[in-house]
């Protein structure tokens, strides 16, 4: 199987996501941040499912078009849990994205 570097890179970023999103949530100020991130986030995953054709390319065809349903639904999940202050439901919600874009990847061997 032949993996893209770019691929390790998104990997790093939701990682980072995770942990800056845990460590705004609790600063009152700055708890709106992750919650329009992953707002956005998942609209967009939404929008791309229902709407969008796959005829995108970044590297080459994006292989994750079917899932994008299920991307979307974690991370608006993760948005309505920061929303609550709930961090545990949150970082549970997407080390959960995480984790299923990592076996989906492996899974389907693209």
């Amino acid at each position: 199987m032949k993996v893209h570097s770019l691929w390790f890179v998104c990997i790093a970023v939701r990682i980072c996501l995770i942990l800056l999103s845990v460590k705004l949530i609790k600063d009152e100020k700055y708890r709106f941040v992750p919650l329009v991130f992953l707002s956005l986030i998942g609209m967009g995953f939404l929008y791309k499912a229902v709407t969008g054709s796959n005829n995108e390319t970044q590297v080459a065809k994006v292989f994750w078009h079917e899932t994008r349903i299920v991307h979307s639904a974690l991370y608006l999940l993760a948005a309505y849990y920061c929303f609550k202050k709930n961090t545990t439901v949150m970082t549970l919600l997407l080390s959960a994205d995480l984790l299923f874009s990592i076996s989906y990847r492996f899974v389907t061997d693209v």
